[in-house]
């Protein structure tokens, strides 16, 4: 701020004052001008982008995540993806490299196919999908978000609450246009893609018992192809294999259907789901042991909804991952890698309560509440 004129003053002088200072403030408003059209600019671009992609910053691992609540790790085209609160943290393994990417979710849950990422805020109204390190399309919800899911080809399949049925299961395509909307009047509880459109699982109650109902949903006739009631069952999952079967994942019960919807096979398990980890030839499936809750049975499902394999491991399950290579079983002691053959091939103390695992470019990472680690004692 200039200091304020003195009562006694040249005239001259006074004039050369205020030329300069009429300058200076023309001056002064060109640049705010200009700094404010680049400010919101960047604010548009920040938003648009749903939200924009910081610099890549060089770092290594153990990677810290102080500060972060982090819910979840993926593998992503060879990288990492960890969804955190407010933002996605994308580390490249190979150099690496750390970079955030904004969404203000309050409590996302991330899908990815291939390098498409969907997020989602769910019990929220909004969601983004697109590339890493590129602009993404944003969705905001009339009702709140179940859940969502998308396949290799980028569409996005959104269950909400329904205005006028109990949820509402709407159909976009990768740039977020609709292709189709259909409600129903009971609870969708899981969903996924065929070819030619999706099979989504519902509850409902009969003569006072949970039944569990399959549709076949067809893009093209933009209705139900089939509808199989499931009997005796709450569905967690549902599975289209590589053989066009569709297997549903209940409590107690695993049921096999052909693509047209016959029942197929029908098997049945004792103890609480922990986690289920899909494959496109078959599902694993980690289950507490009614024994001993503490322990938990690994279980194989082929695509015919057979159990194939089965094993207990005396410990209960914080994370399961599975991949061509096999699975990761991670405990509060151990992180254990096993065969699909259930052959247990290597293992490593989990010495830094880690809560998730993921492997990517045959390296296995585990992460925790403050760090994130590259476990080099079970690298290939």
């Amino acid at each position: 701020m200039e200091k304020e004129l003195s009562k006694e003053y040249d005239i001259e002088q006074y004039r050369r004052k205020r030329k300069r200072k009429r300058f200076w403030k023309k001056l002064l408003s060109w640049v705010l001008a200009f700094v404010l059209v680049v400010g919101l600019l960047g604010l548009g671009y920040y938003y648009l982008v749903g939200k924009s992609v910081l610099s890549e910053k060089d770092d290594e691992f153990p990677i810290s995540l102080k500060g972060e609540t982090v819910y979840d790790v993926n593998e992503i085209n060879g990288n990492l993806l960890i969804t955190a609160q407010a933002e996605n943290i994308f580390l490249r393994t190979s150099p690496v490299k750390k970079s955030t990417i904004q969404h203000g979710y309050s409590n996302p849950v991330a899908e990815i196919q291939g390098k498409r990422v969907l997020t989602y805020d769910l019990g929220g109204y909004n969601l983004s999908v697109g590339l890493v390190n590129a602009e993404l399309n944003t969705l905001k919800t009339t009702t709140q978000i179940l859940f969502c899911q998308m396949n290799s080809s980028g569409d996005v399949a959104v269950v909400t609450v329904g205005e006028h049925s109990a949820c509402t299961l709407t159909i976009y395509d990768k740039n977020l246009s609709q292709i189709l909307k259909y409600s129903v009047d009971d609870y969708i509880m899981a969903l996924d893609f065929t070819s030619k459109g999706c099979v989504f699982a519902s509850q409902d109650v009969e003569n006072g018992r949970y039944v569990t109902n399959v549709y076949g949903l067809s893009y093209e006739k933009e209705s139900t192809e089939f509808e199989t009631t499931i009997s005796d069952m709450t569905a967690y999952s549902v599975h289209v294999m590589d053989n066009n079967n569709i297997l549903v994942v209940g409590n107690g019960k695993i049921t096999a259907l052909s693509s047209s919807g016959k029942e197929l096979e029908n098997q049945t398990y004792s103890g609480d789901m922990a986690k289920i980890c899909p494959q496109d030839q078959r599902v694993v499936l980690a289950v507490r042991n009614a024994l001993n809750p503490n322990f938990t049975d690994l279980l194989l499902i082929s695509q015919e909804g057979k159990i194939d394999g089965q094993t207990t491991v005396e410990s209960a399950a914080e994370d399961l991952y599975c991949d061509e290579d096999g699975i990761i079983y991670l405990d509060q002691s151990e992180i254990i890698l096993y065969s699909y053959g259930l052959d247990e091939t290597a293992s490593a103390e989990n010495s830094e309560n880690y809560r998730y695992v993921v492997r990517a470019r045959g390296d296995v990472y585990a992460m925790g509440n403050s760090e994130i680690d590259l476990i080099s004692s079970l690298t290939e």
